[in-house]
């Protein structure tokens, strides 16, 4: 008997034409941070997928990160589209693939999708909800709840110690390492892992260290609200332990 695979069609998922771009220069070097609103035209056939697919119950094993988070290899085809051209308006990515491209064997950007479910007051490790950058260029998140549960969202911080509102080890390597700044900023970071004990996904660990982190800036959530923002900003996702109690939804990735 020949089994019955469930196939997901992406296609008829679509960017709103029409949306609109607003910018904010963040920070002491300006960076780029992009708020797009209405973005898709049909947002709810993403939930309708997350919906339709559940989420695997979570485990005493996987309370290592905030939330349920899942790699996702659906295409998203009109969304990478959109997605590469604004990284390739608003940010050197040519010259970051360029750069990188010898020792990562890179072409062209690569996006990667994940579904993130995050819930107020959920079991997880201090080090995945304390600010941290990504390993990647671009950072991205489309929000997918409604209005009336939207609270928080993308905070970015300054390090106050090192006065660093980036970690560039990603993209400069060896260069950025051998600083004073990175030296300070690895002393806190060893500090933390050497305490790195299991708490709640809720924001008063990273409030109680408020002569670590400064919040300088929330990306609020909305719906069907795209942000992107330079993944080697510090940040960290903005949470109480009494939000989200159906969970906070969205279509994150990377340009890498």
């Amino acid at each position: 008997m020949i089994p019955k695979f469930n196939i997901i069609d992406t296609s008829h998922i679509k960017v709103n034409k029409n949306f609109t771009v607003d910018v904010i220069e963040y920070g002491k070097n300006k960076h780029p941070v992009l708020i797009i609103d209405n973005f898709l035209e049909n947002p709810q056939s993403i939930l309708d997928i997350i919906f339709q697919y559940p989420f695997p119950e979570r485990t005493v094993n996987c309370n290592n990160h905030p939330g349920w988070r899942v790699l996702c290899r659906l295409q998203f085809e009109d969304i990478r589209i959109a997605i590469n051209h604004l990284v390739e308006h608003y940010y050197d990515i040519g010259n970051f693939v360029k750069s990188r491209g010898a020792f990562y064997g890179l072409q062209e950007p690569s996006i990667e999708f994940q579904f993130n479910l995050y819930q107020g007051g959920t079991p997880c490790l201090l080090s995945t909800i304390l600010p941290h950058t990504d390993t990647a260029f671009i950072a991205f998140n489309l929000y997918l709840n409604s209005d009336e549960e939207c609270k928080g969202g993308t905070d970015l911080y300054t390090h106050l110690p090192s006065g660093l509102e980036s970690d560039y080890s990603y993209i400069f390597g060896s260069k950025f390492k051998d600083s004073e700044e990175y030296k300070i900023l690895t002393q806190t970071r060893s500090a933390m892992w050497n305490d790195n004990y299991e708490t709640i996904h809720d924001d008063f660990e990273i409030e109680k260290r408020s002569s670590v982190w400064k919040k300088e800036l929330t990306l609020e959530v909305k719906f069907n609200r795209l942000v992107i923002y330079p993944a080697y900003l510090f940040h960290a996702v903005g949470m109480k332990k009494d939000w989200y109690p159906n969970k906070r939804y969205s279509l994150a990735g990377f340009v890498l």
